[in-house]
């Protein structure tokens, strides 16, 4: 236990500090924990689904083409990002509301001993793993910006937004 305590302590005294250095008092809901990483923009924290607000990572089975035109799984290749950058630090989830699933919607940040706290769901997008949600949030939008003008991860190639692929694979084929 000594050492889980080692571990969240700093991730503790940088959620402090956050709300200190915002001037909040407010209630706002912070899990703390190693997350299991359940796609690119899920993780369970603290035995929460958390769901990363403003970000929309490709699906697990979501296909995209690279630089050269080739197909790969860039929901697989968002998912493995997300896990390799966490590690097995821990994580602090900021939760910002609730969505339709009833999952916890927020702003994660990774927290590694002597590293600046890194913020997950702008990396994800300024690395192109991911793309700004923008039906509920534009706070990601330039990270995209950035993404998109130096070609990184989905932006090399081609791909469908999110969105759109999630919206094809539920509707029924004698729809389409």
């Amino acid at each position: 236990m000594a050492p889980l305590r080692q571990c969240l302590m700093p991730v503790a005294a940088f959620v402090m500090a956050m709300h200190l250095h915002a001037g909040a008092c407010s209630a706002a809901e912070v899990l703390i924990g190693t997350p299991r990483v359940i796609d690119g923009d899920t993780l369970e924290v603290a035995g929460t689904r958390v769901r990363l607000f403003g970000i929309d990572a490709p699906e697990k089975k979501q296909a995209c083409l690279d630089g050269r035109g080739e197909s790969y799984l860039c929901g697989q290749a968002a998912t493995s990002a997300l896990r390799e950058v966490i590690g097995d630090a821990p994580v602090a989830c900021t939760v910002k509301t609730k969505d339709m699933y009833r999952r916890s919607v927020a702003v994660c940040t990774v927290v590694r001993p002597g590293e600046r706290p890194l913020d997950l769901n702008a990396w994800l997008v300024e690395e192109g793993h991911a793309v700004a949600y923008r039906r509920y949030s534009k706070d990601f939008v330039p990270a995209e910006l950035r993404a998109q003008e130096a070609k990184r991860g989905i932006w090399a190639g081609r791909f469908e937004l999110p969105e759109g692929w999630r919206h094809k694979e539920t509707m029924p084929q004698w729809f389409q």
